[in-house]
């Protein structure tokens, strides 16, 4: 009896574990109607991105921090690992905005445009 309660415990956990997170939902790197552009919009568009992806990085920091707390609860209380988020969707959110910031500064550098003020944004290598 013992093993069959360890055994549906340990595919509840599994199963509800593969549900946990949400997908991410990258943007697209090329949007048709970008080469049409005004400098300024352009401009504008990267430092959007920029905010943006210093807001995931932190969001991605915050739940870091509350996985690793869920993590540690559940090894007293089962619960808290079926709270987990473990999809990683705000690091491929902010890698695909990065490649877009990217792309767009490549558009911009095409038409001679002023970025002063606006950052190269290296897409980071996956942990």
């Amino acid at each position: 009896m013992k093993e069959i309660v360890c055994v549906l415990l340990i595919c509840s956990v599994l199963f509800v574990t593969g549900c946990s997170g949400h997908d991410p939902n990258p943007i697209a790197s090329y949007i048709p109607g970008d080469e049409s552009k005004s400098c300024r919009l352009l401009k504008a568009e990267i430092a959007q991105i920029e905010a943006e992806v210093i807001t995931k990085q932190n969001q991605k920091s915050t739940k870091d921090f509350w996985n690793t707390a869920e993590f540690i609860g559940g090894f007293f209380l089962i619960i808290p690992w079926f709270f987990m988020d473990v999809k990683g969707a705000e690091q491929a959110e902010a890698e695909a905005l990065k490649i877009r910031a990217n792309r767009l500064a490549m558009i911009a550098a095409d038409k001679n445009c002023d970025l002063t003020g606006v950052k190269d944004m290296e897409p980071t290598p996956a942990k």
